[in-house]
């Protein structure tokens, strides 16, 4: 009796958290549609509520702000690029999915497009906390694939922000990755 109490206590609980989940993830990928379509800076509140089929009230209890939302979208950015860095071979093949996914991402495109001062903000080096947190995961992703030397890896994290601004055609981006990979693994010159 006690065990199926629990089994019922649990699942209810999961359910609720499952729910609030859902409604997360709804109102990420509603703030990632509503971007694509009308820009970072023409995109509001409201309009991730309608692009995510949620009410207003349901936005606002996961998100107080803009700001907010807007930072929980860039780390929600960062783990599925790590998921999608981490499900490639080897380091090459991570930098060539990654260049791909910020190339081809439509809300990435669509700020680059409309709201490049946006893109700037994320891509002073060392100036703030969100870039800080981009570039310390991809370290750790260069160290997993075994890259360690911190000049390489700092090549190879510039050349990504490179696609964000200028993304280079499918092509280009395969030779590309395969020349900064190369470079990555080269052993460390002392001058």
């Amino acid at each position: 009796m006690l065990e199926t109490s629990r089994r019922r206590e649990n699942r209810g609980h999961s359910r609720a958290g499952n729910a609030m989940e859902r409604s997360r993830k709804a109102l990420l990928d509603g703030a990632r549609e509503a971007i694509a379509t009308n820009g970072l800076s023409g995109t509001s509140m409201v309009d991730v509520a309608d692009f995510a089929q949620v009410a207003r009230a349901t936005l606002y209890n996961h998100f107080r702000s803009k700001e907010e939302l807007w930072n929980a979208l860039i780390l929600d950015e960062i783990e599925n690029a790590s998921a999608l860095f981490r499900a490639q071979s080897n380091f090459e093949a991570g930098l060539r999915a990654l260049a791909s996914y910020l190339g081809t991402n439509l809300m990435v495109r669509t700020i680059a497009r409309d709201d490049p001062a946006a893109l700037a903000v994320l891509t002073k080096v060392g100036q703030n906390q969100i870039w800080q947190t981009i570039y310390t995961r991809f370290t750790l992703l260069a160290k997993e694939a075994k890259v360690g030397d911190l000049a390489a890896v700092d090549l190879a994290f510039r050349w990504l922000l490179s696609q964000i601004a200028y993304p280079l055609a499918p092509d280009l981006q395969a030779n590309a990755a395969s020349m900064v990979s190369r470079i990555a693994k080269l052993p460390p010159v002392l001058f």
